[in-house]
């Protein structure tokens, strides 16, 4: 939901947004589990089905029951899509800081690796986003949109998942991805803003 939010701020195609936020959580819950045990069952014990489970409360209830709410709203539609970003936003702060406080102690002593990597994520996301649109021709606000969703990924649900499943100390990368992918988004937006005020012709 925040991708979508920077989306719009950035000029990007929020319906083609939407779209691709739709797909993902409704592939999240067999692929995120799926992609854990593959990637991280070596290392530890992977709850497959209660990930499943909680992934489907969490992501994919609220979305079938807000699609559902939608066609029920009728006029009030355009205060809902007003409200629903700030407290869609509000619940990412929520989560991500509850991991943050689970972890306070040990934030000063997160190796340099884990920033490092949370960095790299997010800009290799933004980069190869951009750089997947031009190769399939898409026009500019397509390509800001395919960068933001796919530099910005679900850390809030990772958090979630961990503080949940694992130990507090598995959700302070996707507590801090969180936190770095607002800071650049933020400057992102401004920047892209700054962008087409100067390309706009003088009147």
């Amino acid at each position: 939901m925040y991708g979508n939010v920077i989306t719009y701020l950035a000029g990007g195609a929020v319906a083609f947004s939407i779209a691709m936020t739709m797909v993902a959580t409704m592939l999240s819950p067999l692929l995120t589990p799926t992609l854990v045990e593959l990637l991280g069952s070596a290392y530890m014990d992977i709850p497959f089905w209660p990930m499943m489970q909680t992934i489907i409360l969490t992501v994919v209830t609220p979305l079938t029951l807000g699609m559902l709410l939608r066609t029920r709203l009728g006029d009030r539609i355009a205060l809902a899509e007003q409200i629903a970003p700030g407290i869609a936003s509000t619940a990412i702060i929520i989560i991500c800081g509850y991991a943050v406080a689970s972890n306070h102690e040990r934030i000063a002593d997160t190796p340099f690796t884990v920033i490092f990597l949370v960095i790299l994520l997010n800009f290799l996301g933004y980069l190869l986003g951009w750089l997947a649109g031009r190769v399939f021709r898409f026009e500019r606000s397509y390509r800001i949109t395919l960068a933001i969703e796919i530099g910005m990924q679900n850390a809030g649900l990772g958090a979630a998942l961990a503080l949940k499943h694992f130990e507090p100390e598995t959700a302070l990368p996707g507590a801090l991805f969180a936190v770095w992918c607002i800071i650049t988004a933020t400057g992102v937006t401004r920047y892209l803003h700054k962008k087409s005020a100067t390309a706009l012709p003088a009147v």
